[in-house]
């Protein structure tokens, strides 16, 4: 089992620097530009995070809020 902390840290990272996802861009005036010195997950955990953090956020926004302050 991976460190939830390590996991989002490589999510925000991917988010950051994949200009091509929706993600970014929604998030485009919230985080910092192109952080190259965090490792960053791979597209297909980028995704699955993602469409995982979607879910969350819409059945229970307060814990969505938690994990996104990480």
């Amino acid at each position: 089992m991976r460190d939830i902390k390590y996991v989002l840290e490589s999510w925000g990272a991917w988010v950051v620097n994949s200009s091509d996802n929706s993600i970014a861009k929604s998030l485009s005036g919230l985080i910092p530009h192109k952080i190259k010195s965090r490792k960053r997950c791979s597209d297909d955990d980028g995704i699955c995070i993602s469409n995982c953090m979607t879910s969350l956020h819409e059945k229970n926004p307060e814990a969505y809020d938690l994990l996104s302050l990480c």
